[in-house]
């Protein structure tokens, strides 16, 4: 069996919430902007399985819907340390300017660059690529790439927002187009792609 992936979409925002199912049962929830009855069922239902929520950056579209998901099904919370104040910081999350309330949420476990997660009999690998945010991450299971906003099908997440450095991000994207090339990404936005795929057509992927 190989790994799967369900992809979630919530009314108002427009970033992906996804589900990574390990062959042996584990599930961690990449991304939680927004919520539904829906979603909050389907953790209910799964609480024993889920082992993470895996956020790749801090802003506001991605993190919003935690509160609630956490009374569905309580798990860590990971969060790369550059970004950990965001989840608590109405500026750094850009809650303040969408007026927004900023989530009330659990201290996160911080990860860096490199560290292991203990993960479906093996590990996700935490990626550190700042460029949209300081402490933005890429999460790599096997072949399967959550790529948050650093890295989408076509394009590239923006860096004129608090703490985003488009230098930077070129070098994340440097660190990811240097994984095989049959790496599916899962980005959080807009649908998947594949590392070939970016190499052949997105611009910012031409070094």
């Amino acid at each position: 069996m190989k790994p799967t992936v369900e992809r979630f979409l919530f009314a108002g925002f427009t970033a992906n919430c996804y589900c990574l199912t390990a062959p042996n049962g584990d599930r961690a929830i990449v991304d939680v902007g927004g919520s539904s009855k829906e979603f909050l069922a389907f953790l209910k239902e799964q609480r024993e399985q889920i082992r993470y929520y895996l956020l790749t950056h801090d802003h506001f579209d991605h993190i919003c819907g935690l509160p609630e998901a956490l009374k569905a099904a309580p798990a860590p919370l990971i969060i790369q340390k550059d970004d950990e104040k965001g989840l608590f910081d109405s500026s750094l999350s850009l809650c303040n300017e969408v007026g927004l309330p900023q989530p009330q949420l659990p201290r996160p476990k911080t990860v860096q660059n490199g560290e292991k997660l203990p993960f479906g009999g093996g590990f996700i690998e935490v990626l550190h690529t700042p460029g949209h945010t300081c402490g933005g991450a890429c999460y790599l299971f096997g072949n399967l790439l959550f790529s948050g906003d650093t890295l989408f099908e076509g394009s590239v997440g923006r860096t004129d927002f608090v703490t985003g450095d488009f230098k930077k991000l070129q070098q994340s994207l440097k660190r990811i187009a240097a994984l095989p090339k049959d790496t599916v990404i899962y980005p959080g936005h807009g649908d998947k792609t594949t590392l070939q795929k970016e190499l052949e057509q997105n611009p910012y992927l031409t070094f």
